[in-house]
């Protein structure tokens, strides 16, 4: 048992010193993996429900560390209503070449209406990129609540022009889920990596 616990921690290791050696040696300007920073924007069209959602979402790091924050509101418009939540978290990424990216995420998230909650988070992101045009990115976040657990799961393609690699179109969809109520539609948006 010890043995396999040391193998894994050796495993961990040697993809955190990989990811850090990337970073600071290969990675190309603008690359979607182990960014210095990215900036991301989107619009969510709820089904079966009147309500829309926006969501800027920010991440700073390098190599292997970095740290995440963002903020959604989803607004309906009969009857008039807003609901804002935001999170904050520290990752633990691990890309080794331009093409594969893995995180580990761990912080807090909160939910802001005529009532507040706030609770711990944790989740993984992951990003294939065949090819320097191409990507493939998904997220899956849980949250702890003294109301229940939220899932919040996001897929979306990646299309980057080969020349401005900076930008990037993010076409996906995204669920969120905590008990019986759910939010979930195709999202839409622009990313920006440095």
């Amino acid at each position: 048992m010890v043995w396999l616990i040391g193998k894994g921690l050796e495993a961990v290791f040697k993809a955190t010193v990989g990811t850090a050696n990337y970073a600071s040696e290969e990675r190309k300007a603008g690359s979607p993996v182990v960014p210095n920073a990215r900036i991301e924007n989107t619009y969510q069209s709820l089904i079966d429900a009147d309500i829309d959602g926006y969501t800027l979402r920010g991440e700073l790091g390098w190599g292997p560390i970095a740290a995440a924050g963002g903020w959604t509101r989803y607004s309906e418009e009969r009857p008039p209503d807003e609901l804002d939540s935001w999170f904050v978290e520290g990752l633990w990424r691990f890309g080794w070449s331009e093409h594969f990216r893995f995180d580990v995420a761990a912080g807090a998230r909160g939910f802001e209406r005529a009532f507040s909650t706030k609770g711990f988070q944790w989740g993984v992101s992951t990003g294939l990129y065949p090819v320097n045009y191409l990507g493939r990115e998904g997220d899956a976040r849980w949250a702890f609540f003294d109301s229940g657990q939220l899932t919040d799961l996001r897929g979306a393609l990646r299309l980057t022009y080969p020349d401005f690699p900076y930008a990037s179109l993010r076409a996906g969809y995204r669920y969120i889920g905590i008990g019986d109520q759910k939010l979930h539609g195709p999202e839409v948006g622009l990313a920006l990596t440095w």
